[in-house]
């Protein structure tokens, strides 16, 4: 369809023509010049015909125009102009372009003497938006809609208010997703006079660094996609629900993300409660004032073992509110005093631990048959030497070398029981003081039959006792040195890295830290380290009863596996892995807070996790699935998409070929690869 044609439609439809400059669409099928806007590969426009993307005019944006009549006994009056993702002009009714428009409008008076909205559309006893106003259309997308709620007889004009609006398009069935605009918000005095700065602690963005987006109340309308929104209703006003939890916004937000609030269920937050930043972003105009307003109402939420009024639990004794300041200033003088920042130091980020190193210098004598030489170093964090002698001594530190291959796909055949690489001791090694290297000579020797690249990789702690220490502990952390694989070709003179798929900076941007929760005793930290346990013949099998009845083993393969642990609650099946001493961790009840279509939130790209995938990738062993073995696309596929008819989809489409070594050979690419009808981009799109 041609640019007139696209115009002449919209002059049909009774709408404000708007210049459309075309621009490179993404989907393989639709020509450039047709495509109005472009749009990503993770969104569903970008695999629209042009005819589509014309009809359907992807978008909702809300810009305010107007806010009159704010005065004391009035109904505000709100001008708006509802546009799609071009700036033309929306119909709110949905007749004459698609997708009926609702918009909600909250209108509170701020309050920085608590940091607080006082909001000024209560309904049913409740700070929400206004109910029942009245719409009046000037002309297609620009509308007025006039309060239900007057403003009180008191109304102080000189007081500085924010309007905000949420709003929201539904074109579900027309196109699969509905919009939602961006937060429309204008703060402002109803007397003309100079509005004074409103709530800016947490920025949107630290939310969606795992909400991916944040996205609440939509069983209620529009969805409410703004934390600028959310503290204009969770104000004090709110009462306490059933069960007594507050929805007070300080406290509320503490006390879900603590898995403390009873009304709310468990929570899997993916991070140490204590990485305060996380959420209070640094940047924000306020981001610093969680250090300088405590509160009973905020810090009680978390701290919710002590009693303020009698003083149990609480050192300092009884406290009455807006006297915490007196005793917690933003910094103390020394970790987990009663400073604000020092109190919520994450033991492992201590200033206290002295910084942990561990390196391979080289390795010789690695081929086939014989027993390799690793030359090491271990150093401090300012880079004085470390005698893996310590580790003879200590019974709270280890210092091990893992050696796994070939790199292609980790199968570590003919080394140690469940698909685990051989794993040495190495505080025997032979210690240099002149330099502070070590040199290790393994006692096993590379397999026989061993070709291509294998890695060679540290994985050391050590124990350190805190002083002073967290009032609750732990006294004593591990400090491990992050792993730094180091490859050798045991076979030709090329080495080849294992591919990368997944970066642990884009874990870190929902975990924060990972080596803070998740590294087996802080001493597995790379993703580069984990692959080499975690592979496609690994399994817990060692780990299980030696009765044989939890048997067979569950796969660790570390795709498959990390796809189960972030669908958690959303598994068919069980998912219950045996862990060091016989743990039983299941996975089950993991809540997964972003949306697990975008792919690109752990993978570096989609292509390089898009069928047909390489022939060198090794099947996978998975024994407590519904069929074993299975290939690598359909192990990490299924690895959220883990019910029976999938199973049953990728079984059918798997060969079994008679002697052959690389089955079972995977159909995927056929219907899944890049430009094809159920391309895995294009079934993720959002």
């Amino acid at each position: 369809m041609s640019l007139v044609s696209r115009t002449a439609l919209t002059l049909l439809a009774g709408l404000v023509a708007v210049p459309m400059t075309p621009v490179t669409h993404t989907s393989p099928n639709a020509p450039a010049a047709d495509v109005p806007v472009a749009y990503s590969t993770s969104q569903k426009e970008a695999y629209l015909a042009p005819e589509a993307l014309t009809y359907i005019r992807p978008g909702l944006n809300v810009k305010i125009v107007s806010v009159t009549n704010v005065a004391p006994g009035q109904s505000p009056t709100v001008e708006i102009l509802m546009t799609d993702d071009l700036g033309a002009p929306l119909d709110r009714t949905g007749v004459l372009t698609p997708g009926l428009i609702t918009a909600e409008f909250v209108l509170a008076q701020w309050d920085p003497t608590n940091y607080d909205y006082v909001n000024l559309t209560v309904a049913f006893g409740f700070p929400l938006h206004d109910f029942g106003g009245t719409w009046t259309d000037l002309a297609v997308g620009d509308s007025k809609y006039t309060f239900t709620k007057k403003l009180p007889a008191d109304f102080d004009v000189s007081k500085t208010l924010t309007l905000g609006i949420y709003s929201g398009r539904a074109t579900m069935d027309i196109v699969g997703k509905d919009y939602n605009a961006p937060a429309a918000l204008k703060t402002f005095r109803a007397d003309g006079g100079t509005a004074t700065p409103v709530f800016a602690a947490i920025d949107t963005a630290s939310c969606n660094r795992c909400h991916d987006p944040i996205s609440m109340h939509e069983n209620f309308g529009p969805p409410v996609q703004d934390v600028r929104l959310c503290v204009m209703c969770h104000t004090s006003q709110m009462p306490r629900t059933a069960a007594g939890e507050p929805l007070f916004f300080k406290a509320l937000i503490h006390r879900i993300h603590s898995s403390k609030n009873v009304d709310h269920g468990p929570l899997t937050y993916p991070q140490d409660i204590r990485f305060c930043t996380t959420c209070h972003t640094p940047t924000a105009a306020d981001g610093a004032n969680w250090t300088t307003r405590p509160t009973i109402a905020a810090c009680g939420s978390c701290h919710d073992d002590l009693n303020f009024t009698t003083g149990a639990n609480h050192p300092a004794g009884p406290a009455a509110d807006g006297t915490c300041a007196t005793c917690h200033q933003p910094q103390g003088n020394v970790e987990w005093d009663a400073g604000i920042k020092n109190a919520h130091v994450v033991p492992l980020k201590s200033a206290q631990l002295k910084g942990y190193n561990a390196s391979i210098i080289s390795v010789t004598n690695a081929v086939p048959g014989q027993k390799p030489v690793v030359t090491f170093k271990l150093a401090n964090g300012d880079g004085s030497p470390v005698d893996p002698g310590y580790f003879k001594t200590t019974t709270n530190g280890t210092v091990n070398i893992i050696v796994g291959g070939p790199t292609t796909d980790y199968l570590n055949a003919g080394e140690a029981p469940n698909g685990q690489p051989f794993r040495e001791p190495m505080q025997n090694a032979t210690y240099n003081a002149a330099d502070g290297t070590a040199v290790y000579t393994f006692t096993n020797a590379i397999p026989a039959a061993a070709k291509g690249t294998y890695t060679f990789s540290i994985e050391t702690r050590r124990g350190y006792t805190l002083s002073p220490a967290p009032l609750k502990g732990p006294a004593t952390v591990n400090e491990g040195a992050p792993n730094v694989p180091f490859n050798v070709a045991v076979t030709g003179t090329s080495v080849v890295p294992r591919r990368t798929l997944v970066q642990l900076s884009k874990c870190n941007t929902c975990h924060e830290d990972l080596y803070v929760l998740f590294s087996h005793g802080n001493q597995r930290i790379a993703i580069e380290h984990c692959v080499i346990c975690h592979n496609p013949n690994g399994s817990d099998l060692g780990r299980r009863p030696a009765d044989g009845s939890e048997n067979p083993g569950e796969s660790i393969s570390f795709a498959r596996m990390i796809h189960r642990i972030h669908t958690g609650d959303q598994l068919a099946q069980d998912f219950t892995v045996y862990g060091f001493g016989g743990s039983v961790n299941n996975f089950n009840d993991v809540t997964f807070p972003g949306n697990r279509r975008n792919c690109l939130k752990c993978h570096v790209s989609i292509e390089s996790i898009t069928p047909p995938l390489p022939i060198t990738n090794q099947p996978v062993n998975t024994p407590r699935d519904f069929f074993s073995p299975r290939g690598s696309a359909t192990s990490a596929c299924t690895g959220c998409h883990d019910s029976r008819d999938v199973a049953a989809h990728a079984f059918i489409n798997t060969a079994y070929f008679t002697g052959d070594k690389n089955a079972p050979a995977e159909a995927c690419g056929t219907c899944h690869a890049k430009g094809a009808d159920f391309d895995v981009a294009k079934v993720h799109a959002r």
